[in-house]
């Protein structure tokens, strides 16, 4: 899936680039998060965008540097499925806060879903904190999570609700996860019963359909 995403994103990053005046004209109008044309009905909107990125090199090559490092490794340990449902959820809960803080505005990047997977490794992180990995990986991250969360504050134009609302989901999933189905796990703990990869998917999943709820009520 990170292969994938990696693989559309980039693909539509270059035809922004060569081809203009079609991303402007059809891709954009139809991709990007507009806050109006949500509340119209466009709810998908708030996942759809995360496939848009800017004309320049800089925004697409940052989300998917991001993805490439923290996306595989969460794939490998929750499967496919989870792992896509995850991203999904991340990005639309990014979008559902954007709805409800701006008005009348539009947004477009992966950042909603790449700090929901950030947010995943931060929680698996501060769960695993009595740990020398735990530790090491709160070491690392926090200040990266920092150094983010400040950037809205210099940038403009940085929709800074998609990365909270991401960033919050990916950690509730993950804490979900280590209750009901730790990473890793392939078999399910007692007789009978869902598998773990069929329980991860189902809570990332019922995260995704719950913010796209919220934002058809909203």
């Amino acid at each position: 899936m990170v292969t994938t995403i990696l693989a559309i994103t980039v693909g539509i990053a270059f035809l922004a680039m060569v081809a203009p005046a079609f991303w402007r004209g059809e891709l954009f109008p139809l991709l990007a998060d507009s806050t109006a044309r949500v509340a119209q009905g466009d709810w998908w909107r708030t996942v759809s965008a995360a496939l848009l990125h800017d004309t320049g090199l800089l925004h697409v090559g940052f989300n998917m540097w991001a993805l490439a490092v923290f996306g595989p490794t969460i794939e490998r340990r929750a499967g496919s499925v989870p792992f896509l449902l995850m991203y999904l959820a991340s990005a639309a809960a990014g979008g559902l806060l954007f709805q409800i803080v701006r008005d009348g505005d539009v947004a477009i990047g992966a950042s909603g879903a790449i700090f929901g997977l950030f947010g995943a490794h931060l929680a698996a992180a501060f769960l695993a904190r009595n740990t020398t990995a735990g530790r090491a990986g709160l070491r690392q991250l926090m200040p990266l999570l920092l150094i983010n969360l400040f950037l809205p504050v210099i940038v403009p134009n940085i929709a800074w609700e998609a990365h909270i609302g991401g960033l919050a989901v990916g950690a509730l999933i993950m804490v979900a996860w280590s209750k009901l189905a730790p990473l890793g796990r392939i078999a399910p703990s007692g007789e009978g019963g869902l598998s773990p990869n069929v329980a991860r998917a189902i809570v990332a999943g019922a995260v995704l359909v719950a913010s796209l709820g919220v934002v058809s009520f909203v």
